[in-house]
């Protein structure tokens, strides 16, 4: 009787949302039946993470795949499949953290990380009083999208450790390194000249691996960070072997990714890499990788021409250099509190600096740095700059202290080294600040301390 009461009262259940998701779609489909779409498609998403939060983790990650390709476009902003999955993720994660009553797990990342957004809300609430209505409800909005990505780090941290599993995480970055890289080169072959994006306000980039990030200094970025941990494996392995031949493949797979970016700022960031790991690891390598890159040099006039416009000073570095200066000025006239997070576009478009709202890189400058400084003021940066050495410190500190689980040990120096390749380039771009990168780096930096905790659940 009581089992078929239960049945009855699920089944009802089940009527009642779906009247309701279907009255809420014919209420927000009078306003945008896009918008209408999406949240009927979210709530279904809701759904299925609130059955499984292991797996809602790695869809979420697995979400960067669709980068800028899936995208609900909103005026000077969008709503991306990232997004959708993030709040979902944070809203069933925060029920089940509270619901649960698990503890909250701290260490020297979690705590700058919380510092950092802490001190960016007071900063967006000096700046309420400074700016237009139009210009706070933007600041907000995006501030909110910042908070919630960098939830990915908790979230991930804490699912991990309560699977007591981390290994198999671990298959899933590897998995979104290969479909990022298959995705770049079927872009590439098929899809070589993007030029017809100009209109929607894309770079018209042609013969570029762009994968679905459709920018390739973003590509490169990413492909930069998987290179570094490929590469951190590809040493963990003395003597030639299964393992140690494929990890090489990999390496090179996703090396060849990097170049075909011809992406400066990437070459930059993978050299630093490179030479890192090569010279303390294996100065052998370090040998071969310059040989290596010298004959691709020699033999590639556009490679050529792309390196050559590190040391020299061609349009595109013009422009580059200009929009450092435009937030060096930004940076004179709001030194110590900058002018609240991401409104940038707002302060580029009164002074003249941006004239059209719809370019992507309107709302940002050609450095993470930069753009942190300009709307958070130095204490923004300081913290945001903290929180980074901090992170990088404490995956070195994992990696010199972990003897048994070689896996982790050399995880943890790859991601270490992949954040100091990300941040390297973000000095070029605005990489660290680039929504679908900072959620993989967290996701790593999640994992190498998630199987820390194991260790310790276990001992």
């Amino acid at each position: 009787m009581d089992n078929l009461f239960y049945q009855k009262l699920v089944r009802n259940i089940f009527f009642g949302v779906a009247v309701a998701i279907l009255l809420l779609f014919g209420m927000i489909y009078g306003l945008n039946f896009k918008l209408a779409l999406m949240v009927i498609f979210g709530i279904l998403v809701f759904f299925c993470f609130w059955f499984d939060l292991r797996m809602a983790l790695v869809v979420t990650l697995l979400s960067v795949l669709f980068g800028q390709v899936a995208r609900l476009d909103l005026g000077t902003g969008a709503i991306l499949v990232s997004d959708m999955m993030m709040v979902t993720l944070f809203t069933v994660w925060l029920i089940y953290f509270l619901s649960a009553k698990k503890k909250v797990r701290w260490n020297l990342v979690f705590f700058a990380l919380l510092a950092f957004l802490l001190i960016s809300f007071l900063l967006n609430w000096r700046a309420m009083g400074v700016f237009t209505v139009g210009d706070t409800t933007t600041m907000w909005l995006y501030w909110l999208r910042m908070f919630l990505y960098s939830m990915f780090l908790p979230i991930s941290w804490s699912v991990i450790g309560w699977d007591k599993d981390s290994k198999k995480y671990f298959r899933w970055i590897i998995l979104l390194a290969i479909g990022f890289l298959f995705l770049g080169f079927v872009q590439l072959v098929f899809i070589p000249d993007i030029s017809f994006l100009a209109h929607y306000g894309w770079d018209p980039h042609v013969g570029r691996l762009l994968s679905t990030f459709l920018d390739p200094n973003f590509a490169g970025a990413l492909l930069v960070f998987f290179f570094a941990i490929t590469l951190s494996y590809y040493f963990s392995y003395s003597n030639w072997s299964g393992p140690k031949h494929l990890w090489a493949i990999l390496t090179i797979m996703l090396l060849v990714g990097v170049v075909l970016t011809y992406s400066r700022s990437a070459y930059v960031a993978l050299a630093v890499v490179f030479l890192i790991l090569s010279f303390w690891k294996d100065k052998r390598i370090l040998a071969l990788g310059m040989i290596a890159g010298l004959m691709m040099f020699l033999g590639d006039a556009r490679l050529m021409e792309r390196v050559d416009g590190i040391f020299e000073v061609d349009v595109t570095a013009q422009k580059r250099i200009q929009s450092w200066e435009n937030n060096l000025m930004i940076v004179e006239d709001n030194i110590w509190y900058g002018v609240g997070y991401n409104n940038l576009l707002d302060e580029n478009m009164r002074r003249g600096y941006v004239r059209d709202a719809k370019l992507h890189s309107a709302a940002g400058s050609d450095s993470s740095y930069l753009t942190i400084w300009s709307t958070l003021g130095i204490f923004g940066l300081i913290s945001y700059i903290v929180f980074w050495v901090l992170t990088i410190g404490v995956l070195m500190m994992i990696y010199f202290d972990e003897r048994k689980e070689l896996m982790h040990r050399w995880l943890s120096l790859g991601v270490a080294m992949g954040v100091i390749g990300v941040m390297v380039h973000a000095q070029f771009t605005n990489s660290l600040l680039y929504n679908h990168i900072y959620m993989v780096i967290l996701f790593s930096v999640a994992l190498c301390m998630g199987w820390q905790g194991e260790k310790s659940y276990k001992q």
